[in-house]
């Protein structure tokens, strides 16, 4: 398994601002840190640090286009809905083309297997928190499938 690509940082908000910040990532529906991390990006995109073909950039717009995607499916799921999604990117030209960006690396210190596993984590991350569901099962798929990903969590309702 590669190393995280991932950073663990802690810092002092207002207590305020962290009720805005979580009523505007539920309201997004996403997890605080994307949140932060989404806020970041586009920060950094108006401050002409990044451009929109950076793959951070790439990600964050294929993320709002899953949240988009499960909203508009109006909660028809069952427990492959993870499965699900990686089919819609794969099969969906928008979403592939955004998904083989944000596969990028960023930087040189990140390696494609990172950044692959990165960012498929945070899809599926994204599904569980995005719907409310709990984690079930681990699925492995069969050698040779032609999904974008290895395995996946089924998914329940609480």
């Amino acid at each position: 398994m590669a190393p995280s690509s991932t950073a663990l940082v802690s810092f002092r908000i207002d207590a305020p601002v962290l009720v805005l910040l979580r009523e505007l990532a539920e309201a997004r529906g996403v997890t605080d840190s994307v949140l932060v991390e989404h806020l970041t990006i586009e920060e950094s995109k108006r401050a002409k640090l990044i451009d929109d073909d950076d793959p951070r950039a790439a990600f964050k717009e294929l993320s709002e286009e899953i949240v988009r995607y499960l909203d508009s499916r109006n909660g028809r799921f069952d427990e492959h809905v993870t499965l699900d999604v990686f089919n819609e990117i794969k099969k969906t030209r928008r979403l592939a083309s955004l998904h083989a960006s944000a596969l990028k690396p960023p930087s040189r210190q990140v390696t494609a297997e990172q950044r692959r596993q990165f960012v498929h984590q945070r899809i599926g991350r994204l599904v569980k928190e995005h719907l409310g569901w709990e984690s079930g099962d681990e699925v492995t798929l069969p050698r040779g499938s032609e999904a974008l990903i290895r395995s996946y969590t089924r998914l329940h309702k609480k």
